[in-house]
């Protein structure tokens, strides 16, 4: 269990992390669950539970659980979007960032993805595993591999985001980029996009599922015969080194980037 850094005592708050998840799609929720069994072990808060939009506990059924009147809403996604937007606020039936039922008052937070800190839980995945693989430190490029959509352009503005902060490190990386599934630059052209001997490619998702587990691999050439997440996988193309790791959403480190939020009561308004 990865120690937390900070990790207040708040034994009459409740925390839910709301996530997308998936009846169909194994995988798709082992990161928020995880998530929430170190903000479990860590004992700061009086409750945490998940609740989902498309697996159970549903955005509408988890209620019974909680029992604490102070419940912060922490958004299990990595950037602003229509879920976080829309569905999660319609679903909960929110007024706003702070929302009164009763005894309860309910605060949303902002998405954990846009937590400063993601930006170096980015960078430390990336090092580790370009050491790990035995990448070539001298000649090296790092791609963030994000979903992306054409429908909303804010759901790749959070990677660009960390991509310009991940430049402003010092990192052995000379080349950092994003590249999507189903946005531009399209992580299919990967060959083309970076140019160094050895590329280490982070999944920007939240969770090893389908697309990290499986699309993301196989654009990148590594073998699947299933739905099998892998922590990190190394594959030769030619004379350059491909670094897969897993998703940014199952990093331990999470957890910690929920209790900055929480702490901070930075509060998420839906309708900016």
């Amino acid at each position: 269990m990865t120690s937390l850094s900070f990790a207040p005592s708040r034994p009459d708050c409740a925390v839910i992390l709301l996530a997308h998840g998936s009846a169909r799609v194994p995988g798709s929720s082992d990161s928020a669950w995880a998530c929430r069994d170190r903000l479990r072990a860590a004992g700061c808060f009086g409750g945490v539970h998940c609740a989902f939009w498309r697996e159970e506990p549903s955005l509408r059924s988890f209620w019974p659980m909680v029992e604490h009147d102070d419940v912060r809403l922490v958004p299990f996604f990595l950037a602003e979007g229509w879920f976080t937007k829309h569905i999660l606020p319609r679903e909960l039936e929110l007024d706003g960032p702070l929302t009164h039922r009763g005894n309860r008052t309910m605060r949303l937070c902002s998405p954990v993805g846009t937590h400063p800190g993601l930006t170096e839980l980015l960078r430390k995945k990336a090092l580790a595993a370009l050491e790990a693989g035995e990448g070539d430190s001298g000649d090296c490029a790092l791609i963030l591999a994000g979903h992306g959509t054409r429908r909303n352009r804010d759901s790749t503005h959070t990677a660009r985001h960390h991509v310009d902060a991940l430049q402003a490190k010092e990192t052995p990386f000379h080349e950092i980029t994003a590249a999507f599934l189903d946005d531009e630059p399209n992580l299919r052209d990967w060959p083309a996009l970076v140019s160094a001997r050895t590329i280490v490619v982070v999944p920007f998702l939240i969770a090893d599922g389908l697309h990290g587990s499986v699309d993301i691999p196989e654009i990148l050439g590594f073998d699947r015969t299933g739905i099998c997440p892998f922590p990190m996988e190394v594959r030769q193309s030619g004379d350059r080194t491909i670094i897969r790791t897993g998703a940014i959403g199952s990093d331990p480190g999470m957890a910690q980037l929920v209790i900055d939020q929480v702490a901070s009561r930075g509060h998420h308004d839906p309708n900016r």
